[in-house]
């Protein structure tokens, strides 16, 4: 999705493993690149829990590839990276705020304030979403109002897309050529 719904941050490197992240920080964003390494110029590669963090950070990593976990609460998220950024090094973040509507005066936020406020993602998605957790929670049939509900998010999710690939090679993600060439190759 488009700012401000989605947000951008540029760490640099100052030889620490912990980095803040913005108040608005919600969640990655899903996607392969959501965490990049620009002085590599590959994608970081996430961890998912805190045992598989440790044994990396225990046996280390061969090579220029970078780990990162996410941990923390609202407005108080932080990202840990290993190997940490060296000095001036940089990792882009991008991520999903917490921004959903805006008052009158352009103000993005999380919360309706005054009743001008404007909703940032599109109504229709909206009014789907609500009927269908309506008729769930009354104990109503609502099967066909969330399968319209999901439609609408996959169109919208298409939509904000700019780019597509089509593969009619094998099942999976490709790799590209960079990614399994080292950055620095050691002399003998």
């Amino acid at each position: 999705l488009p700012y401000p719904i989605s947000g951008e941050e540029t760490l640099t490197g100052d030889g620490s493993e912990t980095h803040d992240l913005p108040g608005a920080f919600r969640r990655m964003q899903r996607d392969r690149l959501a965490v990049y390494d620009k002085d590599q110029d590959r994608p970081c590669v996430p961890v998912t829990n805190d045992g598989e963090y440790t044994q990396i950070k225990d046996l280390g990593t061969a090579g220029v590839v970078k780990y990162y976990r996410v941990k923390g609460w609202r407005n108080n998220f932080e990202i840990d990276i290993y190997q940490p950024l060296g000095t001036g090094s940089q990792v882009v973040v991008h991520y999903v705020t917490n921004y959903w509507c805006a008052s009158s005066a352009g103000v993005i936020q999380d919360a309706f304030t005054a009743n001008d406020d404007v909703l940032l993602l599109p109504a229709r998605l909206v009014e789907a979403g609500i009927v269908w957790r309506f008729r769930e929670r009354r104990g109503l049939p609502y099967e066909d109002k969330f399968a319209e509900f999901e439609a609408k998010l996959s169109r919208l999710s298409n939509d904000s897309r700019g780019r597509r690939a089509v593969n009619f090679g094998e099942a999976g993600r490709s790799v590209r050529w960079q990614d399994m060439v080292p950055a620095f190759i050691p002399s003998s």
